[in-house]
């Protein structure tokens, strides 16, 4: 070996001033200085609908035939206001006959036991008569009209569906990692009709089929215009995310997995001469180029940047060419 080294077969070959004992050369690696990285800030997009703030599935809770009924889909109607009613002609033809009964009764001064049992049974005509018709449980937009003058229905027919006439709330899925970093009030964005609308985030519910995800709801405080209403549409909408994270930037090629472990390679000197130690740490988090790490690492460690296949812990190494990772670890 020492004879193939002197004739210079073997490059790889060095020899020492102290010992005259001959070493391989260091392994030359790329590595660049642990990047701190403490706070970031980032713009989520999601896929949001504009949902109302209630809606309303109206029956009426007697059997008839639709007879009266003013509105089409779209309309706005106000609350208190009769909607539909079923057929109720006999019914009011006979209100009609007690109240005269009643108003004759009382001007010729008809005793009160006379009177009251016709009280009791108008008192029942109107409750009767109230059962047949249905009004807007509150300010509302008519969404969706299942029946027609004429139509029979019973009290398993849905005939109406109303939606409250109100600016809608935005309705978004995202995952619970994610949603448990937005605060109440937090400022969301929404394009709607070309126009950019800002809301804020008033609920957090896990009521949601899919697992690990949770329904977001957020208000508007500034409408497209007075009217805007758009249920049901989709919607892009954004958000700013302020990421507390306190580590290290490395390129994505200086993480070693172990199992359920994660490492680095770090050069040290030792002495006249540079080893590899390795150094367990946490990933906080990483995209396709870069991550941040927490754990055993120091500001300015001279972290191996590639190539990690090629050396091994504890070998004589010397630097290259140290390059840099961007401040924010490219996750921006």
């Amino acid at each position: 070996m020492a004879a193939l080294c002197s004739l210079g077969l073997f490059s790889g070959c060095q020899r020492t001033e102290e010992d005259g004992v001959e070493q391989p050369e260091p392994q030359r690696v790329s590595a660049s200085p642990a990047a701190p990285i403490e706070t970031k800030s980032r713009t989520v997009v999601a896929y949001a609908r504009l949902i109302p703030k209630s809606r309303g599935r109206l029956r009426f809770p007697v059997a008839g035939r639709v007879d009266q009924l003013d509105w089409e889909e779209g309309d706005r109607i106000p609350k208190g206001a009769l909607i539909a009613s079923l057929e109720s002609s006999a019914l009011l033809q006979r209100r009609t006959e007690l109240r005269l009964r009643i108003e004759k009764l009382s001007k010729e001064a008809g005793s009160p036991t006379a009177i009251q049992p016709l009280q009791n049974q108008l008192t029942s005509l109107n409750t009767q008569i109230e059962s047949r018709q249905l009004v807007a449980p509150f300010d509302c937009i008519l969404s969706k009209r299942a029946v027609d003058v004429g139509d029979p229905v019973s009290p398993a027919v849905v005939a109406f569906e109303v939606a409250e006439d109100t600016p809608p709330r935005v309705q978004m899925s995202l995952k619970t990692s994610l949603a448990s970093r937005l605060p109440e009030g937090h400022e969301i964005w929404i394009r709607v009709e070309g126009k950019v609308v800002r809301c804020r985030l008033t609920e957090v519910s896990d009521d949601v089929a899919e697992k690990n995800s949770v329904t977001v709801l957020a208000d508007l405080t500034e409408n497209a215009d007075s009217d805007f209403r758009n249920f049901d549409s989709v919607v892009e909408a954004r958000f700013s995310l302020q990421t507390e994270v306190t580590g290290f930037a490395v390129p994505l090629g200086a993480l070693r997995q172990r199992g359920d472990h994660w490492s680095v390679l770090v050069v040290e000197p030792t002495g006249s001469e540079s080893r590899l130690a390795e150094r367990t740490v946490t990933v906080l988090e990483a995209n396709a180029a870069s991550a941040v790490v927490s754990g055993n690492l120091n500001m300015g460690d001279l972290v191996v940047q590639e190539g990690l296949h090629r050396i091994v812990v504890g070998q004589h190494v010397a630097v290259s060419r140290p390059s840099r990772v961007p401040p924010d670890g490219g996750l921006r």
